[in-house]
């Protein structure tokens, strides 16, 4: 609710809580650019830099991500290997043994996943609670974008109606010119 933060600092924030809460590295935010192969890395917070940076483009097919989005409700995995996940692309090329991931909607869309993660298996399986909670970080986080989008259309808007405002003043006063010439 800070309206001093920016965007992406309050994501930041949600992130940081968020790994501290579930005991995990890593928290990050992925993107679904309308390519529908590709995924991206918009916001990533963590103790494992090199795990998921900021910016980075990844295969779809290759992401927990990917699955996570065909999902009605958030993907759990404690301990990948354990749990089937060990022939998954996705494991193969992350080597993530533990995720939480949920699909972040803005506007009844889908946006991307916000996604919890760590290189090692986590001692107990998530739950309720966590689930639970990692939906509520979505949905807060979706609407936070919505509001965003909003804004902007509205200052757009602002900027568009007085702009046509000094047209239409430049051009009455033209006209009254033209007619006292006349």
């Amino acid at each position: 609710d800070d309206t001093e933060l920016s965007l992406e600092e309050k994501q930041r924030r949600v992130l940081a809580i968020g790994k501290e809460y579930l005991g995990v590295t890593n928290g990050h935010i992925q993107r679904r650019p309308s390519d529908r192969s590709t995924e991206e890395i918009l916001v990533s917070v963590g103790e494992d830099c090199e795990l998921f940076p900021e910016g980075t483009t990844l295969a779809r097919d290759k992401t927990e991500c990917g699955h996570t989005v065909q999902e009605p409700s958030p993907v759990a995995i404690s301990n990948a290997s354990e749990q089937g996940w060990q022939n998954d692309l996705a494991y193969h090329e992350h080597d993530i043994e533990c995720y939480l991931g949920t699909t972040m909607f803005v506007r009844g869309d889908v946006y991307g996943t916000v996604c919890f993660i760590q290189r090692t298996p986590r001692e107990e399986e998530f739950t309720t609670e966590e689930t639970m909670f990692i939906e509520l970080v979505s949905r807060l986080l979706g609407r936070e974008i919505e509001a965003m989008r909003l804004e902007q259309r509205t200052e757009e808007k602002e900027a568009l109606q007085e702009e046509l405002e000094k047209t239409t003043r430049g051009t009455l006063q033209l006209a009254s010119e033209l007619e006292e010439r006349y």
